[in-house]
This record gives C-alpha cells, structure tokens and sequence, in this order.
C-alpha cells in the first residue's frame, strides 16, 4: 500500500520544520548576550517487519518516517567583546552566574550584563533578579563559611581611619655635603627644632622643653648697696617665666626667638638689680651659625651653662640633649676647657655653631583618629673625627674641639724651653726645660660609695696641685692631715697609683711613661690594675688603723669598734666605650662597717679632713719633667757682660754671637747627667769670648765653648722651691697647654671645673662633679676621646615631631652608617628608630587619639657623590576615607576603592554549576531553571579562578551562535522539507492513478 508513505513523508514535513524553527531561533538570537545555541536531533519511527530474517536470507522491514529526538543546548563559551561598564561580566571557562529571584528561587546564566538597583544590590538588567555571591565582613574579609547571599555595593560605606605603624625613605645623601668646609649654617630663621651642632650632631629638642640658666654669674663691677655680687643667673626669675628660664621651645620657636630672649633676659636681670641702669649685653646671630654675645659694659658674664629644665614627668634634664645644648652656648673655641661661656668687660664673644641639616625632608603621617601630622626628618652628614678605639696611639688623639691631648700629638713630646733670664751682673741666663712624660693623678678626693650605699672618702694624692690655676683644697688640720699619711690613706707616689722610682717618680705609667707605643688601652689598663690597687691598701689600712692615734675630730671611741678587715674588696672596672670614652663602673665589694653612711658625723669629719666633699672625684692629668738650667757666659772680670755675651739659644742676635745655643737636643740630652751633650760648642775663632778681642783666651774656668752649664734641678717632677719658683713660672705640667687631656676626667659634656664667681671654690650643677665620682651600681662615663682619623661615612637624623607639650616624644634622633660603597650598613647604637609620639594628649576612653608609634625605615638611603634625593616616601597610615570606586578582580572579588587609598573586599561573585548542563530548563532572558529532580544532577557554588572560570569586567560574552553553520543548515533543512513534500506529492500521484483504475 502507498498509504504508508504519505505518512512518511508527512513526518518529514514536521521534522524538517522543527529543524527550521531551532535554527531560525538560534539566526534571531545571534545578538542575544550570553545566549548558548541549540541543535536537534532526529530518530527514525518503528520499522515494520515483512519478513525476519533467516540463515541465508536478511530480514525485511520497512520504516514509518522521522521524529524530532532531542534539541540540545551548545554550551561552548562564545566571543567576547570590551565594554566601558563595570558590571558588563564575562566568563571566561565554565560556570554560570546565579541570580535568585524575589522568591528565593536561583537561575542559572552566562549573560553578564548587570547593573545596580536602587539598593545597591547587582542585579540582572532584565528580569532584576540579584546576582549572588559571598559578602565580605565590614573590615573586608571573606569566609568560605559564610552563606552566600545578593550582592550589594554601598557608596555610603567608609573606610576607617589607620594610625601609620611603617614610615619608610629612600634616595640619596649627597656625601659631599656637609664637609666641615660647606656645612650648612643655622640662621636666625631657623627653628630650634631639628638644630644640630658643629659636629652635626641632633640636638634633640622637643616641643615644650624648657631652656634655662644651669649655672653662670653677672659679676657688677660696681654693685650698689644691698644687691649681691655675683648675681646667679639661675635663681633669677626672669620675664616671670621661672627661676632661670630663658623661654619655652614650641614648635615655632626659632634662632631670633632665642636670640631675643637672651637679650631680654639679660635686661630684665640688671634692671632689677641696678634699677634704670642698661644691661649692656645684647645676642646677635651671625652667619657662621653662632650666638654672638656683646658686652658694652662693664660687667662680667662668668660661667654661664646654658641647659634644659626636667621635661615632663622627669626628675632629671635629659641627659644628651641637655648636654648638647650646654655645648653650644660656649665660648668658640673653649679656650680654658671649662664648658662655659664667659663674657668680660667690653667683650664681644662667639659661642659654638649650630647646623641645620643638609637635608630635609617631609611626610604625612596619621594617628587612630585619622587626623594628619606633618612630621620632618632632617639628615645631616657627621663630621665628629672618629671615636678613638683602644689601640690608638695616644700621640693621635684629640678632644671633641679638635685639640691633641699631647701637645702638638709629639711623643716622646718636645722639650720646651722658657724665656732666658739674663743676669748681666753675674754674666749668667737661665731658663727651664720641660718635657711631658707621665700621667698622674691629681685631684684630691675618689669618691666611691660601696654595695650597703656608704660613702667612702679616699685621698689619693697630696693636694699640693692646681687645677687650671686654681689650688686644691689640703685639710687645713695638720694633724687631721697626717692621719691619711701615717695611716697608709693617702696612696699618691706610692706603688699603688703613681708608681714611684729611680727613672719616673710618680707616674700612672711607670717607667715606660708615655712614648711612641703608647695606646689608650695602656692607659686604660693601669689606671683599673692601680685604681683597685690603691682601694686595697686604703681598705686594708682602715682596718690596721690605730684608732687611739686619732684626733678628736675623728670621734675615734665610736670609730674604734667599726673598724674592720672588709670581707669583699671593692673594685672599679676601666673600659673603653664604642664613643670612645673612659667607662668607670664599681663591681661589687664593700668596705664593711669600716665605711660609715655619709651623713654620720665621723664621714662628715673625714670628708672634710679629705678637703672637702666639694673636691671629690678622681683627676688625671700629664706630669711633665722640668730642668732649670743655668749659663755663665763669661768670667766676672768682664763687667758688665754684654747682650752680645748672652747667652743665644738662636744665634738671632745682632752679632751672631755663638756662646752657646741649644741645638736639635733630645730629651735623654737635655735630662741626662752630660748636659753638655745638648749645647752646640761655640766657635772660638769667629764668636767674641771677649768683647772686641776675638783672638783672646777663654778666661779661667770657662769651658771653651765661653759658657758654663749648671743644673738647679734634676730630671725630675716639678716641685717648687725657693731656688727655682721663679724659672719654673708658667711651665708646670698642669698648664692649660695640657689641659686637654685633664678636661678629659669630668662627666661626659663638661669641663674642668673653674672658680665663676671668685669665692675660691670650683662652681659647678650638681650634675657635673669634677673628676671622676663612681657609685655603686652607676657607671660614670668620661669625656670623648677621639682619634686623629677622617670622619665615617656617617649620616645623624632628628626627626621633628608635632608631640603634645606636656608629652616627650621617643626614638626622634640617631644615627645612620654606611660603607665604603655607599650602602646602607647598619644603625647606631639605638638600632632602627621607633618613634612614639602623642599629638593631643587625648584619653581613647574619652575621644582622644591614642599616641602614634610607628617604624622609621631608613635602610634604602644610599650615600654616594650624587645629587640629593633623599625623602621620605612611604607611610601606612591613612584618614577615614569615602567609596569612590569599585573594581573586580578576575577571581570575582569585589574591591571597593577609597578616597584616602584604601581598598578592600565587598564581596564575592560566585559560579554555579551542574552535573549536566543539558539537563537545565531554559526559563527566557538566557536564564535557565534546575530543580531537583531534574536531569541537571547536582548543583554546586563555584569559586572563580579556583574551580571555575574567571571573569573578566569591563566585558560581555556575547551568543555562540555560527551564523555560517546556521545557514548551511538552514538550506539543508529546506531540502529536506521540499523532498519530504515531494513525497507526499508523488504519493498523492500514485493514489488518484490507482482510484482511476477502479473508475
């Protein structure tokens, strides 16, 4: 029958126009962003069978047409193209986005075109159904553990303020700036905060600290009645700011501020002593960076120490900065080692330079409130000549001035003559020769308070020295005295300190005294080995003591019984510090009930017997050989002798006269037994032994050189007596010529002591004792010791800070310290700088900000012969700041960006995916449905980059559709349903030939 194909061909038909309808979906989609393509499939309908089949012959069977099988879905990606719009999404790999309706029911779809509602949340831009995804914590964080949920962007969110923990430079130092040639100079403009001095050298000033007289007097030349003389300064309270306070350091105060503050001090302290009468001094600043001090009267300004009140909270000034500062306000030069300034009648003086630095640079900083502070860091190159070591010669060391300790940095130091006395009458000169060689201790009175707190008064010289020109105190008692003596107290010139013998007596050094091997570690070595010798024998001696010997003042019934053999020693540890200072520190031992609590009646009684508690603390200073030598010129029948008959150390002479004349002499000469061995021998055929007689004989007793040698004194110490005090005037081994290495033994920042304001007595802060005063369980650290060397490759800081008045800041100053290539090598001794500061002095609790502390890195400066670049360049910290801006990241993260800079997380875009993508119901708007059930298989969140495909922003995936393969398929189609048509035309034929028949 032909009945059948009718039907056949009527399948085509319907088969070919379903074919035609998913393609002709798929050509007007082409444009649809994010649509996924469809093809179908087709299966053949049940096959009758007209005969099965058997061994030789194949089954027959005849089918009944076609059926649509299946449209499925091509879910390969498809082009994507670049957009301007933030949240235009494109997924690059697998995954869908997914979006959840009112409902709380979710879909799938690869469409990516988004956009805000009026919430914020992201959104389809068709059905709104809101994109899903994890949502980030309110500082930013995400969990994987949090349930995902509609994402929101809120322009309303802020970002909180962070204090700045990290502060970091970098750049260059310019190595050749700040040369002691091109340093840059203070000037009048300049504020006080972030001064340097001369050495470049951070003052370390803060604000609020408080700048007052530490000592000095206004001596009146002709003070009027019932007004004292001298005037001292530091118990003036002057312009009613305080007793000594010249004016308070804010962060604005500057040079001229100091500069007329000193002048209105000066004024206001004269007129309230001498009323209606001008004070005469005014303060200018020059151009070298020095305070210039002019006296227009005549008055005297006399010991003046320039220093800092205890900051807030402090019982005591701070130590380096009060230092400093006492350092500056002194006479350029310090030309008598007494750290003070000292301005006389009708004089004009200039004090010390200050420095600004050689670079200065800027940054923002921020506390927790996200207020901003302007904070300066200034850089200055170190000029401060090396820091001696312990094996430096001491002929190459100097003091912080720049002044050798040996005269001239000759060792064995020269020998150097006096003036020549001439005696016409007597026809004889004398001079004196004086040669450094030791180092002895001078200063009358060691301090030393053992480990149960008693003070301890030991006389370790004689007394019968003087200290830039002044005298020590000796007890006036000469019985009081002989008990040190008799007793073994007083250790002076004795083994145990200044070693006696036959080649030096009284040195530190010994025999060898100081020569070309001398180092400061040899110094060093026998002033701890004779120190502690000379506490031995005083604390043994104590204990021998004959008690019934002592005089009434001694209280010698009580004493007796407290006298007792020490169980521990008492020892003094000697060391080198790395800034090259002498470190006196007491280990441990005491003296037992032999020492007494310094304000027993029996301490006070040896301390005054001792001279005074006024004079304690160990000196040392150079001892020097002097020779007083004597020269006969001519026999007494000549009278008188003539200037040409002189005696001539120079043959400068208008005669040039030879009488004798020393000559390159050494010191083995000049103070050997044949001093003779040190005299040229004068020509007797050309020098006049007689005047106007060259030809004549040498008188008799006359060597024939025409001098005689006579040595008043031996190579020995200098010690007056009646037949030389006059020849020995002004050549003592404690001259000011050496005083550079006595000024040495004081606290670290003073001088020698000095008489100020005429009483007799050293004046002085109780901060400074003169000479060494150890205490146990204290160190006392010398003066600086330093070598004759060049300057490290050495950068000093100080950073300026905005700190409350009332709070100190901390880690402002240091040091910074590169190599020989420029590099940064390490910090100073305070390691890398932490700065602390409080700007408000604010309670937390009650609004205030809490006080900054962050890092100061200052590693990546460099220091090479370069331009300066050197800034500061990077800070942490931040203010609050407000969303300008969000950006999303190809993992999905959405970052939200921050007026002050800030940036961090909103959320996360997740992925969905299911077991089979084919099984997903298409709901309209390139979305898709899946329930369970269904034949999608499971449902799972997707993580971005991790698990699924990234996504791209700024990007739409538009239809995969292959517009090429579509028409291809389209005219396949169309045969297809133009053959099936023809079909069933044919069978329509076959039937109206067959009714023909019948007809």
């Amino acid at each position: 029958m032909t009945i059948r194909s009718l039907y056949v061909g009527l399948s085509g038909l319907n088969a070919s126009s379903r074919d035609i309808d998913v393609i002709g979906n798929n050509i007007a989609n082409i444009n649809t962003v994010g649509y996924q393509a469809s093809t179908t499939s087709f299966d053949d309908i049940f096959y009758q069978t007209l005969s099965a089949g058997v061994r030789g012959s194949n089954p027959i069977q005849i089918g009944n047409g076609v059926q649509l099988g299946s449209v499925n879905k091509i879910f390969t990606p498809g082009s994507t193209e670049s957009t301007e719009r933030l949240l235009d999404l494109a997924i690059n790999g697998d995954g869908f986005f997914i979006l959840e309706d009112g409902a709380g029911t979710q879909y799938l779809t690869r469409a990516g075109d988004f956009a805000l509602n009026d919430e914020g949340y992201i959104v389809d831009s068709d059905s709104g159904f809101k994109l899903i995804g994890q949502t980030a914590s309110a500082d930013g964080r995400l969990s994987t553990a949090q349930t995902p949920g509609a994402l929101q962007i809120d322009y309303t969110q802020q970002s909180a303020a962070q204090a700045t923990t990290q502060v970091s430079a970098s750049g260059n130092f310019d190595v050749s700036v700040g040369e002691k040639t091109s340093v840059a100079h203070a000037e009048s403009t300049s504020s006080l905060l972030g001064l340097f001095d001369a050495n470049g050298t951070p003052l370390g000033l803060a604000n609020g600290d408080v700048i007052q007289f530490e000592s000095g007097f206004l001596q009146l030349n002709d003070a009027p009645s019932g007004v004292d003389n001298p005037i001292d300064l530091s118990a003036i309270n002057g312009n009613n700011k305080g007793e000594g306070v010249i004016l308070t350091v804010t962060s604005t105060t500057t040079v001229a501020d100091m500069q007329n503050a000193l002048t209105s001090f000066f004024s206001n302290t004269f007129s309230e002593a001498t009323p209606g009468v001008d004070s005469g001094l005014t303060v200018s600043f020059n151009s070298e960076g020095s305070f210039v001090f002019s006296n227009t009267s005549e008055n005297a300004l006399q010991g003046v120490r320039i220093g800092l009140d205890a900051r807030q909270g402090q019982s005591s000034p701070p130590a380096e900065s009060n230092q400093l500062v006492g350092n500056l306000f002194v006479n350029e030069g310090d030309p008598d080692f007494s750290k003070t300034l000292n301005v006389g009648a009708g004089e004009v003086v200039a004090t010390h330079t200050a420095r600004q630095a050689d670079r200065t640079t800027s940054i923002e900083v921020y506390d927790s409130l996200g207020t901003s502070h302007t904070i300066s860091v200034g850089m200055t190159a170190d000029t401060t000549t090396p820091a001696a070591e312990a094996e430096a010669k001491i002929s190459s060391l100097k003091d912080g001035e720049g002044r050798f300790l040996i005269p001239e940095g000759v060792v064995p130091a020269k020998v150097e003559l006096s003036e020549v006395k001439n005696d016409p009458a007597a026809n004889t000169a004398t001079f004196t020769a004086t040669q450094i060689s030791n180092i002895v201790a001078t200063q009358g009175v060691y301090s030393y308070t053992d480990a149960n707190g008693n003070l301890i008064a030991l006389r370790l010289t004689d007394g019968a020295v003087s200290i830039n020109g002044g005298a020590f105190n000796n007890p006036a008692d000469e019985t009081i005295r002989s008990v040190f003596t008799d007793n073994g107290l007083d250790v002076t010139g004795s083994e145990f300190l200044n070693a006696s013998s036959a080649a030096n007596l009284g040195g530190l050094l010994g025999d060898a005294g100081i020569n070309e091997n001398t180092t400061l570690e040899t110094i060093r070595e026998s002033l701890e080995s004779r120190i502690n010798s000379a506490l031995r024998q005083v604390s043994n001696s104590l204990a021998e003591m004959d008690t019934t010997a002592l005089p009434v003042e001694f209280d010698a019934p009580d004493i007796a019984a407290a006298l007792t053999t020490p169980t521990t020693q008492p020892q003094i540890k000697v060391s080198i510090s790395k800034d090259g200072s002498f470190v006196f520190e007491a280990i441990g031992g005491s003296l037992g009930a032999s020492a007494l609590p310094e304000d027993d009646e029996r301490t006070q009684n040896l301390i005054q017997a001792a001279g005074g508690k006024d004079n304690m603390g160990l000196m040392l200073d150079l001892a020097a050989k002097t020779r007083s030598i004597q020269v006969s010129t001519l026999d007494s029948s000549t009278d008188p002798a003539t200037d040409d008959n002189a005696v001539d150390t120079d043959r400068g002479d208008a005669a040039q006269s030879i009488t004798g004349f020393l000559s390159t002499a050494t010191a083995d000469e000049i103070f050997g037994s044949d001093l003779s061995a040190a005299f040229s021998i004068g020509d007797t055929d050309t020098g006049p032994l007689v005047e106007g007689d060259p030809t004549a004989d040498p008188p008799t007793g006359v060597l024939d050189s025409g001098v005689q040698l006579v040595a008043l004194s031996s190579g020995v110490y200098y010690q007056p007596s009646a037949a030389d005090a006059d020849y020995f005037s002004g050549y003592q081994a404690f001259d000011p010529e050496v005083s550079a290495f006595q000024a040495l033994f004081n606290q670290q920042g003073y001088g020698a002591a000095a008489d100020i304001d005429g009483d007799g007595v050293a004046d002085r802060s109780d901060d400074a004792p003169v000479g060494v005063v150890v205490q146990n369980g204290m160190s006392f650290e010398t003066n600086t010791i330093h070598d004759n060397g060049k300057t490290r490759n050495t950068v000093n800081y100080q950073v300026v800070v905005p700190n409350d008045s009332r709070e100190v800041p901390v880690g402002t100053t240091g040091t910074i310290i590169f190599d020989s290539k420029g590099q940064f090598q390490r910090y100073g001794a305070e390691g890398q700088p932490v700065i602390n500061f409080d700007a408000d002095n604010g309670d937390p609790q009650n609004g205030g900000a809490e006080a900054l502390t962050f890092d100061l890195d200052l590693s990546k400066l460099t220091y090479y012969d370069s331009s300066h670049t050197a800034q500061m360049q990077n800070q942490d910290g931040r203010p609050v700041g407000r969303l300008e801006n969000v950006a999303i990241a190809d993992n999905g993260e959405i970052k939200g960006l921050y007026s002050n800079g800030d940036s961090k997380s909103m959320g996360k875009i997740l992925l969905g995916s299911v077991t089979n993508e084919g099984g997903l119901t298409q709901y309209g708007n390139t979305m898709y449905t899946f329930r369970e059930g269904d034949n999608t298989g499971e449902f799972r969140y997707l993580e971005a980059g991790v698990d699924g495909g990234s996504i791209n922003s700024n990007t739409l995936e538009l239809s995969n559709v292959d517009l090429a393969s579509e028409f291809v398929n389209l005219i396949t189609a169309q045969r297809a349903y133009q053959a099936s048509a023809r079909v069933i035309t044919t069978t329509d034929d076959m039937l109206t030939e067959l009714m023909s028949i019948k007809r």
